[in-house]
Order: C-alpha cells, then structure tokens, then sequence
C-alpha cells in the first residue's frame, strides 16, 4: 500500500510537472447535486451505499455489553451511516 501511495504522489507531481490540466470537476456544491434524482447512475449510488452499509447490523448481539444500549445503538449506526456516506462522497 505504501508503494501505491508514493507510486500515485510522484505520478502526480511528473504530470502536473509537464502541464497536464487537471481533470477534476469544480468542488462546489453542485457537484454533488444529482442533475435527475431517478437516473440510473443515482440509483447505483444508492446501492452501492446500501451495500455499504450491509452487515453493520451484526454489532446487535453485542448491545447486552454496553451501558446503555437504547440510547448508544441507533447512535452508533447513525455514526457508521454518517461516515460510510462521508466516506462515499469524498473517499
């Protein structure tokens, strides 16, 4: 993992050395703005948060442990949807 991070960090460097433009859209806030909210491309974004998202119920069992399992639990998967769609967008 370390080659491929120094590996991408010099690959980017040599092309932007050379005049490459940058191949980014504008960071701004419609970007992120879905142009038809029931295209397919949507959707898939919608799936591919859903499968994501898949499996974190598997931390129920272990609510028995915690001190206060009523009020932490839907914390905690607010934090884990919070952070997989954090993660989604700028990942």
């Amino acid at each position: 993992m370390f080659i491929m991070t120094v590996l991408f960090v010099v690959m980017t460097f040599v092309g932007l050395s050379k005049g490459a433009p940058i191949a980014t859209r504008p960071f701004d806030f419609k970007a992120f703005i879905p142009k038809d909210f029931f295209s397919l491309s949507f959707l898939s974004t919608f799936g591919l948060f859903v499968f994501a998202m898949n499996g974190s119920e598997l931390a129920a069992p272990y609510t028995k442990d915690m001190r206060h399992p009523a009020r932490d639990f839907p914390k905690a998967l607010k934090m884990i949807a919070i952070m997989t769609m954090f993660l989604t967008l700028f990942g």
